[in-house]
């Protein structure tokens, strides 16, 4: 497929499903979280609130609730949280290493985040519990910003044409 379209052609293949588009979600990412309202603005002339605020939230808060599970891993396991808060940090990493390479399923997290929350509802106020919501909403969060930030960006480079022309080489995958 030609990385030369126009960008009419592009948008109405892509809204007829005669063409599929992908994005890279690393780029995707980098784009709704590494630049102020003014540069994304200027760069696309659309205002992208919306998609900001919600890739900005998730990006902020996994590394919030990532802390918080620090603290109740010390709170739950006492001094073998010295090695359980490495172990986490190191899983938070790998996860989003492997968030950020493609399209990754995220009904499992979510299925677990949802059965660990009730058993810690359920079972009493545990720490450990609360622990490992906190994580596994850690690795939620992370998976949804890439997710909410490549959705975004493949819209957004869809009906803008000025993102098309941006990002067409870089970012932007088809295929008929």
């Amino acid at each position: 497929m030609s990385t030369t379209l126009d960008h009419d052609t592009f948008r109405a293949m892509a809204e007829h499903g005669t063409l599929a588009v992908g994005v890279d979600p690393a780029i995707a990412r980098r784009f709704f979280t590494d630049r102020t309202f003014a540069i994304q603005r200027a760069l696309v002339a659309e205002p992208l609130y919306i998609e900001l605020g919600i890739v900005r939230s998730t990006h902020f808060l996994a590394p919030i609730t990532l802390l918080i599970s620090f603290y109740l891993a010390w709170m739950a396991f006492g001094w073998w949280s010295s090695l359980l808060i490495p172990g986490t940090v190191m899983l938070w990493f790998f996860h989003n290493g492997r968030a950020s390479i493609g399209k990754t399923a995220l009904w499992p997290l979510v299925l677990a985040f949802v059965l660990v929350s009730y058993w810690a509802s359920v079972n009493g106020s545990h720490p450990a519990y609360w622990w490992l919501v906190t994580v596994l909403a850690t690795l939620l969060l992370g998976r949804i910003t890439y997710r909410c930030s490549s959705a975004f960006f493949r819209l957004l480079v869809i009906r803008n044409v000025r993102a098309y022309s941006l990002f067409r080489e870089s970012a932007v995958f088809v295929q008929e």
